[in-house]
């Protein structure tokens, strides 16, 4: 289940952030918010997410931004050594197979505890990139995600 690890900097301009968090995903929603009234969720207009996954195996991370489209890539850690004090960068390589039913499923089984709209934007991402991408057999749509909340 998702958690939202509180991210206590905002930047002055730009988007807003928030990060949910589980054992399997971690989960960035970049947004702007057109009304100052904290009660009102229907005014954010998102324009990115991030969605890394396998985080701590084979971890990969499907992008999405308003102005740029979708991005697909797996993690590839660097190694730790003492001559780093640990601090191993990590490189994102483009591509890396992305296994629509198995994310989509995932997700959708550990997401009911992130708020809804946020829930439906990223399941929406996830159908619309394993669509443009093909994926074979996969077995989603919006309305069964809707229905499963």
């Amino acid at each position: 289940m998702f958690r939202e690890i509180t991210v206590s900097k905002q930047a002055t301009q730009g988007p807003k952030r928030r990060w949910y968090q589980s054992e399997y995903f971690d989960l960035f929603i970049f947004y702007f918010r057109h009304s100052e009234r904290a009660d009102v969720k229907a005014d954010r207009e998102f324009v990115g997410m991030q969605l890394c996954y396998d985080i701590r195996r084979k971890q990969r991370t499907l992008e999405w931004k308003k102005e740029g489209g979708f991005s697909h890539h797996r993690v590839v850690k660097g190694n730790d050594t003492m001559d780093d004090h640990g601090a191993s960068a990590s490189l994102l390589q483009q591509g890396g197979e992305f296994d629509a039913n198995s994310v989509i499923d995932r997700f959708m089984r550990e997401s009911t505890t992130l708020p809804p709209i946020v829930r439906t934007f990223v399941l929406q991402k996830l159908s619309e990139y394993a669509q443009a991408s093909t994926a074979p057999g996969l077995d989603f749509t919006p309305e069964k995600a809707a229905g499963s909340s």
